[in-house]
């Protein structure tokens, strides 16, 4: 058998093999019996036909298919192993020519990622302040939320409660319209019309009405309100504004278990620290990964494209889902198609599928693995916090399904701390090398300590 093949971008590959008769006639013969034994061919009992009967019935074309589920198989096999091609997919298979036999194979194949010279890669840690104008704005949130409303007797400010009546106008269509009700104006609120808050701020609350036309951006959300002018019309019959207890050692023992007022400051700088610290954690990690991305060399196949924007379409649903709503329902309001949605997504699909497969290679490079032990402690740590339940929550996640979960898990933790020593050149010693990694990793071992 005589194989060609043709690598091309995108992970795609044709193969095209020219098969000797010899090989081809006997699964022509057997594709020929077993259409005769399938299908009445007039003048004889199924499964009596004589091949030439059943080629001139069928069309040898139709006999050539037929064959192929008994061709394909041991060819591709075959052609696969002589070539050290790995299918990432069933291949499409056709037929060129008849006579000789060749047949073409439509072959994916699985993702390639070159790190390159990714332990060059060096980031800083982001240093953690916590200043005092933090810590006060936490202590006024605490304020407020110890707070009332009261009626004031001034104008109107940002983020005071009012009641008053609201309309709307769109020529002679009327928007809103409602009466006493209450509403907080915010800085660049673009509801119900952006600029809407900004004309409340000034009012006075003894019945004071105002008048006002607004135009929709063109950017606006709701589409068909775009560029459209809206009349509105406001009656301000109260202003409350927020009646806050003083800041004392009595509002911190109120609130919690603390000693006094230094001690909830205390305490405020303590959190707003923790707080900082995974955020500029987070913050590097998301850095140390697109740095790793950019780094490297990656092709992958369309199709996991697809899959990883259905996966993202299969998230949005279920968190939806868990706020009592449907995906169907909530692309209606946004007037998308389904189709539009996922067009959407397939940037974000795309950068995310890059992410974790430079992830899922520098796990590879780097011999990074989760031992039995580890995997063992992780169950009894989960289960631990179950009590009465915690031998059936063992039971439960020492299942195939949970197990390979915990481990990816546990992969990805033990990856990204490794990937933040290494960008930030804190690394307690060198990683161990394993498998066909270990030549590579000893490589790049020599050219850091060259630098």
């Amino acid at each position: 058998m005589k194989v060609d093949v043709q690598r091309g971008g995108s992970c795609r590959a044709t193969v095209t093999l020219e098969v000797e008769d010899e090989r081809v006639q006997p699964a022509l013969r057997k594709a020929a019996r077993r259409i005769s034994r399938e299908f009445q061919i007039p003048g004889f009992r199924k499964g009596r036909a004589p091949y030439h009967i059943v080629e001139r019935a069928v069309g040898k074309e139709a006999l050539y298919e037929e064959s192929l589920m008994d061709l394909a198989p041991e060819l591709m096999q075959e052609a696969f192993a002589e070539n050290d091609i790995v299918p990432f997919a069933q291949p499409e298979v056709s037929i060129e020519k008849l006579e000789p036999f060749i047949m073409k194979l439509e072959v994916i194949l699985p993702p390639q990622v070159d790190l390159g010279d990714y332990r060059s890669i060096r980031l800083a840690r982001e240093e953690v302040r916590v200043e005092d104008s933090d810590v006060e704005a936490s202590l006024r949130q605490i304020q407020e939320r110890q707070g009332v409303r009261v009626p004031v007797e001034r104008t109107v400010e940002y983020g005071d409660q009012l009641v008053l009546d609201m309309e709307g106008h769109i020529g002679e269509e009327t928007l809103f319209d409602v009466k006493e009700t209450t509403f907080i104006p915010r800085e660049e609120m673009s509801l119900p019309v952006p600029g809407f808050s900004e004309k409340l701020v000034g009012m006075t609350a003894d019945g004071e009405e105002k008048e006002f036309t607004l135009t929709y951006p063109e950017d606006f959300p709701e589409a068909d309100l775009a560029r459209k002018e809206l009349t509105c019309r406001v009656t301000l019959y109260e202003v409350r504004g927020w009646q806050l207890p003083p800041l004392d050692d009595e509002l911190a023992m109120i609130v919690g278990d603390y000693d006094g007022l230094e001690d909830l400051k205390g305490k405020i700088r303590e959190n707003l620290r923790a707080r900082f610290e995974e955020e500029a954690r987070l913050q590097l990690i998301d850095q140390a990964v697109s740095a790793l991305v950019d780094n490297a060399e990656i092709e992958y196949p369309s199709l996991l494209v697809g899959e990883e924007t259905e996966k993202m379409v299969s998230e949005q649903r279920e968190r939806l889902r868990k706020q009592g709503l449907t995906l169907e329902g909530y692309l209606r309001m946004l007037k998308r198609s389904e189709e539009e949605f996922r067009e959407e997504l397939r940037p974000q699909a795309e950068e995310r599928l890059m992410r974790s497969l430079v992830l899922r290679e520098f796990v590879r490079a780097e011999g990074i693995e989760v031992g039995e032990e580890e995997l063992g402690e992780e169950i009894e740590q989960i289960a631990s916090l179950y009590g009465g339940q915690a031998e059936a929550v063992r039971e439960g996640l020492s299942s195939e399904e949970p197990r390979d979960s915990l481990t990816s898990r546990l992969l990805a933790q033990k990856a990204i701390t490794r990937l933040l020593e290494m960008v930030t050149g804190e690394e307690k010693e060198e990683p161990e090398e394993a498998g066909s990694g270990a030549e590579e990793g000893e490589e790049a071992a020599e050219s850091e300590e060259g630098t």
